[in-house]
């Protein structure tokens, strides 16, 4: 049902809304997007239209949302335009990629961007699948409720928040796992759901405080002292699964929720993951698994490896510490399918044969040399690959610093763009009931801002890996490529995503920092102080001539500034205070 703003009044159709809209006694919202139209038509050197122009339909003053663009089959009718914003005059520049609709219409648009159904989260090739959510009993409720006490008894003042803030009532804590189960461990696949158990608490309870890290503040510190307590463990130096998975949780919470303490105190422990993991043989390759149960332990320990993998390399070209693991390192085979890895004992035997394992190793040479062809993977697989890419990158830097000898450098590009081709193509390839999706659009607009951070990354003329933080304070040896990198990643995040908002994806707003950040040091100009017509200004921008002439960033800073307010990780709350200055 979609309900009208002006009189509450529903619809179950969101093109009647539309028209409703229209008709209404007030229309002033709706005649506020049309002169925002003609002022950006005018703006960039035609006529307006007197018309709002979207995929679907357009708006005109006589006639309100009637007018089809595109067939319901999917083909154009003699009146389609392209999705291009466009003025009278045929000499204007064409905006060739981006559309811009979500800029005219951000309160029509944006009622609907919700996702069909959690279950087909990053599983996109197939059809979604179905899950419940594990339940806890009663005793194994209070086990966690005591241990997690225990974890704070020394700390009355934490303790006593514990306590009040209501966090380990039965129905938070259910809540909370909930959470883990549908969040986390969708976007970082780690802990396999099917075969769970609740055997291990240290696990447990490192799954029922990440659940609760965006609802209760104290979750983190909570974090914070279980993982003091897992390093006192000697299982985990022996490599135990559960502990290891816990230990990942932990680092995944102190690097993007925890405080600055917390945040600097994971990073200079993250070493520690890597050496258990390599003293334990996660990362080679090891014999076909038989049995179901065999398989899980063995692509768990897989799984746990890349994730491993992965944030040493967001905490290395995020925050700019070095890196402790190579993707050279990994030996074993690409995580499976989502479909595969949430499969039932029954479902399992049948969808393993329709599968082959993938060798990482292959995969990434695919990418790097021109010798070796690239195989075909999913979307997860290639997000695992885009790691495996600035891990090489981060190797190579260690080795040739600065920009001396670019033969690395050129490797590199070389592999980003084989990746962004072979990314595209995927896209591509799903069918388009799933691309308009809006958690599609989510994962592929988080996983391009990593893509368009590499890029940022290699422009930079960096001796030594150094702090990102104070972005606006480095040099680049490439200023136009950082700018349009910087300013692409601004501008599809405002398109595909409800103001940038990618649910789960930790390292994206890492990546909107360091943009804005690069777009702040760069144009310190005058003009339209409207956020949309200063994106829309930029989009039509090629990279030859990002520079000029001058914008005001500032619309685009504050807005990203607020955003970043908000976020979960007091680290970058900090930073958004500082941010315009």
């Amino acid at each position: 049902m979609f309900t009208c703003n002006q009189c509450s009044k529903a619809f179950k159709r969101k093109d009647h809304l539309k028209r409703h809209m229209v008709n209404h006694s007030d229309t002033k919202h709706v005649y506020r997007h049309l002169k925002r139209h003609k002022e950006k038509d005018i703006e960039a050197g035609g006529e307006g239209l007197g018309e709002l122009v979207t995929r679907r339909k357009f708006w005109s003053p006589q006639e309100g949302y009637t007018k089809k663009v595109k067939g319901e089959d999917g083909g154009s009718s003699p009146d389609s335009t392209d999705t291009r914003l466009f003025s009278k005059n045929d000499s204007d520049t064409f905006t060739e990629n981006h559309n811009f609709e979500a800029a005219l219409e951000p309160e029509l648009l944006k009622l609907s961007r919700r996702s069909s159904t959690v279950w087909n989260k990053y599983n996109f090739e197939y059809p979604s699948v179905d899950c419940s959510m594990p339940t806890l009993d009663q005793p194994t409720m209070e086990r966690v409720q005591r241990f997690v006490r225990g974890l704070c008894e020394t700390e009355k003042v934490v303790l006593e928040t514990v306590n009040s803030c209501g966090m380990l009532e039965s129905s938070s804590v259910q809540r909370s796992l909930g959470n883990f189960f549908s969040g986390f461990n969708l976007t970082y696949p780690l802990v396999h759901l099917q075969t769970f158990g609740t055997e291990s608490i240290y696990l447990l309870a490192s799954l029922v405080l990440a659940g609760s890290c965006t609802e209760y503040l104290v979750a983190t510190k909570l974090v914070a002292m279980l993982e003091k307590r897992l390093f006192e463990l000697p299982g985990l130096l022996g490599g135990n699964l559960q502990l290891v998975q816990a230990l990942i949780v932990c680092q995944f919470v102190n690097f993007f929720f925890g405080d600055k303490m917390q945040h600097e105190h994971g990073l200079a422990f993250s070493g520690v993951l890597t050496h258990i993991l390599r003293q334990n043989g996660y990362f080679k390759q090891t014999s076909e698994p038989g049995s179901w149960h065999e398989w899980v332990v063995s692509e768990s320990r897989i799984r746990a490896a890349f994730l491993a993998l992965r944030l040493d390399v967001e905490k290395s070209v995020l925050f700019g510490c070095a890196n402790t693991l190579s993707a050279y390192e990994l030996h074993c085979n690409m995580p499976c399918s989502l479909q595969l890895w949430m499969a039932s004992a029954e479902e399992w035997q049948t969808l393993r044969r329709r599968s082959r394992p993938l060798s990482f190793p292959a995969a990434l040479q695919g990418y790097l040399s021109s010798k070796h062809g690239i195989i075909a993977t999913d979307g997860h697989q290639k997000q695992v690959l885009l790691h495996g890419i600035l891990s090489v990158f981060l190797d190579r830097q260690k080795l040739g610093p600065g920009f001396s000898d670019n033969n690395w450098k050129l490797q590199v590009l070389t592999a980003l763009e084989n990746w962004s081709d072979d990314f595209s193509q995927w896209q591509n390839s799903i069918k388009e009931s799933v691309r308009n999706d809006p958690i599609f659009m989510q994962f592929t607009t988080s996983v391009g801002a990593l893509y368009r951070h590499a890029h940022l990354l290699l422009s930079t003329d960096f001796a030594s890996p150094k702090k990102l933080l104070a972005m606006a304070d480095c040099t680049f040896a490439d200023t136009r490529t950082a700018v349009w990198h910087a300013s692409q990643m601004i501008i599809e995040g405002y398109l595909n995503l409800d103001y940038w908002q990618a649910d789960g994806s930790f390292h994206y707003d890492w990546c909107l920092y360091t943009a804005a950040m690069v777009i702040w040091k760069h144009f310190k100009g005058s003009g339209s102080t409207d956020m949309a017509k200063v994106l829309l200004n930029l989009s039509r921008r090629t990279p030859q001539d990002i520079m000029a002439p001058p914008i005001d960033a500032r619309p685009i800073v504050e807005h990203l500034q607020k955003k970043f307010a908000q976020n979960p990780s007091l680290v970058l709350k900090s930073l958004a205070k500082d941010m315009s200055q």
